[in-house]
């Protein structure tokens, strides 16, 4: 999948709360003790059109860690799975309008041999969907959304979205900032 701090670990997901997503983990990926990476603080600014619509953050989107970060677990079959809590700062730098989203929870992407990718996720996320990814919004732009409660994502083999649905509360994080 195409790699983003948004995207990169749920098919690269940012993380979530602790719930349904364990049951989903095959008893052979748990057979093996798993890597584990405590991953590092986040302060970076996106391009624009990275995060948002350019026409809604023309000067790009600032993403910054305030608070602990997540740990990301890979296992021998290529499984990953993200707990945590990552509290993180997204600001429009043109406009300096900012929002605090309290993620938390637990995310586990799933890769295939061919290529594919199924990932599930519970909790508080926010997650980057890039043109022609299938998911809420306008697909033919960039729009990242928080989620809470539960997701699944299916990805190609070319990195795109091609099966999402979502039980729980949806929000637009470009919306929030614009």
């Amino acid at each position: 999948m195409k790699s983003k701090h948004t995207r990169a670990l749920l098919i690269a997901l940012a993380s979530i709360g602790a719930g349904t997503a364990s049951a989903s983990l095959a008893p052979a990926a748990m057979a093996s003790q798993p890597h584990r990476q405590v991953l590092p603080q986040v302060d970076q600014v996106d391009p624009p059109g990275a995060d948002c619509p350019e026409a809604l953050a023309p000067a790009g989107v600032r993403v910054r860690s305030v608070g602990p970060t997540s740990t990301l677990f890979t296992f021998d079959n290529g499984t990953q799975m993200l707990i945590g809590r990552h509290p993180d700062e997204f600001t429009n730098v043109a406009t300096g309008k900012s929002v605090v989203l309290q993620l938390q929870g637990m995310a586990v992407t799933v890769p295939h041999a061919d290529g594919t990718a199924d990932a599930w996720a519970s909790g508080t996320i926010a997650f980057t969907f890039f043109p022609g990814d299938v998911g809420p919004g306008d697909q033919s732009t960039v729009r990242t959304y928080a989620f809470t409660g539960h997701i699944r994502l299916a990805g190609d083999n070319s990195g795109a979205v091609v099966a999402f649905s979502s039980t729980g509360k949806v929000d637009d994080v470009c919306a929030m900032i614009a």
